[in-house]
């Protein structure tokens, strides 16, 4: 190999100055005007390169790299208006590099290019083997664990912030940037980050893609940009920077560089971006303003770390948001299932997303509890999301419930109290039929005259007969009513179930037939024990819908959490009788929701909301009676939970 070193020149102005320079027999420089060109020297490792800085400033990445890759470490003298030595010695940190500042005689530009020829260059390269081998290992530890880390986040926010927060470490940068495609046109401007100002946030902006910004041209083109200074793109370049935000904050954006995000499709669905690099990152404090003569330019390295990161970054980012439409396809068919149940019982609108928002704020109200039995209890984020699913599927097996029964508000079904008052009026008529018809047949009989001896008596038996109809009729709507049922109507229906009506003819007509005198004999409430065991089978259809869902690891227990939600502490609670070691504590949280939001709702048409103090007696009276926990109860109310319902309306 020869020792003789050539000047290769690039991009300078034609005018006598330079070209006097070039013809000097000492320097006798090569020119060439672009990168192709260059490739196609056989430029040696000795081999200067001279760079017209102010016109080269948009290749500085792309000849850094060439050289990187046919491992050559040519000395480069630059020469420009804008820049100094220190700040453009980290990007050229492995070459022997000296830069001249414009305006600079030809006699120092000649002594200049002399030198480098001889390796004599104001910055020479500090060569260390080991130290680079250690350095790049350390750098590709920290890369490795990134990628681990980043196949943790599920949280598409959390994620955001971590790609974010772990590339400006990485590239030492004191601001950054994210942006993720939307569709082909557009990009959203979704995190930013900025040490200087002490701020870190999302962004909602929507910009289009096009070449007239930074991100933007990177999301279009798919290039990598090293920018040295914002304020001076280079004019190759169709974008400009944007110095707002520079300008109302008093901040100065110089170095920056930015990045396409490719997944493993390649397609790019995002774009990072770093502002202004530090040589002061590690002591770097938060809110302290920087001082530019600390900003420094990112270099190669900078660069093939960033288009690596925002690889992995992007991939995911991916997985993330392809696990965040997961389970927003997931909630809707969760809410899609509660529409199901609540259009089976309109009554109950509203009431599974009420018990879900109980129930998660008293499991959130224990994570808060330092004492007493629940102080080591906690729900962390995955365990409060089963129980929120569970508690929002609780009533789901109320689908194969009959619709008639699951409605029922009255003893009587409505068409079975139309048919009870249709049947007295027509023993009603008949008795009247009745009547004329003995009075009819006395006078034929015995004559007027003797008849109105007996008319007052017949008049008021008939009277009598009428008013015990009426009186049966009005006992009965009375008792229809799921209230408490009163002895004395309770006598009644019994009396009236087991006599008849005979008319004239001989016809006989029954006040009540089996099953209105079942129905109607009911304690409390609107059920027969028939009815009632069929809506309690509710919690078992519930529990074999839900354990045919596959819901993964983190909700395997919805069905069982569900299932046991109207078990009580004693042992007379459904389907299992259960007692309380084998109800889980998440059943009995939402044992407690669903009961409170039934006493309060304001939708049942079968009976009044009650007030407040009321339903909270009735669940303290309920806790002595062993069937609640007396300690969820007293967090309940102690620490208002039910107050949730208020804050989310």
């Amino acid at each position: 190999m020869s020792n003789t070193s050539d000047i290769y020149a690039y991009r300078f102005p034609e005018d006598d100055f330079y070209t006097s320079i070039f013809n000097d027999k000492s320097i006798n420089a090569k020119v060439f005007t672009d990168i192709k060109t260059l490739l196609d020297k056989s430029i040696k490792e000795n081999d200067v390169i001279f760079i017209y800085f102010t016109a080269f400033e948009d290749n500085i990445v792309d000849l850094l790299d060439i050289l990187k890759r046919k491992h050559k470490k040519n000395p480069i003298v630059a020469i420009g208006e804008r820049y100094s030595q220190e700040y453009l010695e980290g990007i050229f940190e492995h070459h022997y590099f000296t830069y001249l500042n414009i305006p600079c005689s030809r006699e120092k530009i000649i002594e200049t290019l002399l030198n480098a020829k001889n390796k004599d260059t104001f910055h020479k390269p500090d060569i260390d083997l080991e130290a680079e081998l250690n350095n790049a290992q350390k750098k590709l530890i920290v890369l490795n664990n990134v990628a681990i880390a980043l196949t943790t986040q599920k949280n598409i926010g959390h994620l955001l912030n971590f790609i974010l927060t772990k590339t400006r470490h990485l590239l030492k940068a004191d601001a950054g940037s994210l942006y993720l495609k939307e569709g082909e046109k557009n990009l959203r401007f979704v995190f930013t980050q900025n040490i200087s100002t002490n701020w870190s946030g999302e962004k909602d902006i929507l910009l289009e893609i096009n070449d007239k910004s930074i991100s933007g041209f990177t999301a279009k083109t798919g290039h990598t940009l090293n920018i040295l200074d914002v304020y001076f793109v280079p004019p190759t370049f169709p974008f400009s920077f944007n110095q707002d935000f520079d300008k109302s904050t008093g901040y100065r954006t110089k170095s920056m560089i930015t990045a396409p995000m490719y997944n493993k499709n390649g397609e790019i669905v995002g774009v990072i971006q770093l502002m202004n690099k530090r040589r002061d990152y590690e002591g770097c404090k938060k809110g302290i303003k920087l001082k530019e003569e600390n900003i420094i330019p990112f270099n190669n390295e900078d660069v093939d770390l960033l288009n690596n990161f925002a690889s992995q970054a992007a991939v995911a980012l991916e997985n993330a948001k392809l696990l965040y439409d997961l389970r927003r396809t997931f909630e809707g068919f969760v809410k899609a299932s509660i529409v199901a149940i609540e259009s089976k019982d309109p009554c109950t609108h509203g009431h599974s997303e009420r018990v879900a928002e109980l129930t998660v704020a008293l499991a959130k109200k224990i994570n808060d509890i330092r004492e007493g039995t629940f102080a080591k209890l906690r729900f962390n984020e995955k365990e409060l999301l089963q129980l929120r699913y569970a508690s929002l599927l609780h009533d789901f097996g109320k689908v194969s419930v009959s619709d008639e029964v699951l409605t029922k508000s009255k003893k009587l079904y409505p068409y079975e109290l139309e048919n009870l008052i249709a049947r007295y009026k027509f023993i009603k008529k008949s008795i009247e039929t009745d009547y004329y018809k003995n009075c009819y047949d006395y006078i034929s009989k015995n004559g007027y005259d003797k008849f109105l001896s007996v008319k007052q008596e017949m008049e008021n038996n008939f009277n009598k007969q009428i008013n015990e109809i009426e009186n049966a009729i009005n006992t009965l709507v009375k008792s229809n009513e799921p209230t408490v049922l009163e002895e004395d109507s309770s006598n009644k229906i019994s009396e009236l179930a087991k006599s008849e009506y005979t008319d004239g003819d001989g016809n006989k007509t029954a006040y009540l037939t089996e099953r209105e005198s079942k129905a109607l004999s009911v304690k409390r409430g609107s059920l027969t024990e028939q009815e009632r065991l069929e809506i309690e089978s509710h919690v078992k259809y519930s529990y074999d819908y839900l354990s045919k869902i596959p819901w993964g690891k983190d909700l395997a227990r919805v069905p069982e959490i569900a299932y046991a939600h109207h078990e009580k502490l004693n042992g007379k609670g459904y389907p299992k009788h259960s007692v309380e070691k084998d109800i889980p504590i998440e059943s009995q949280m939402m044992g407690i929701a669903d009961i409170f939001d039934a006493l309060t709702a304001q939708d049942r048409p079968y009976k009044p909301a009650l007030p407040l103090k009321k339903a909270l007696d009735i669940l303290s009276k309920e806790a002595e009676n062993n069937a609640l926990n007396k300690e969820l109860v007293d967090i309940f109310e102690k620490y208002e939970v039910y107050k949730c319902l208020e804050e989310k309306n």
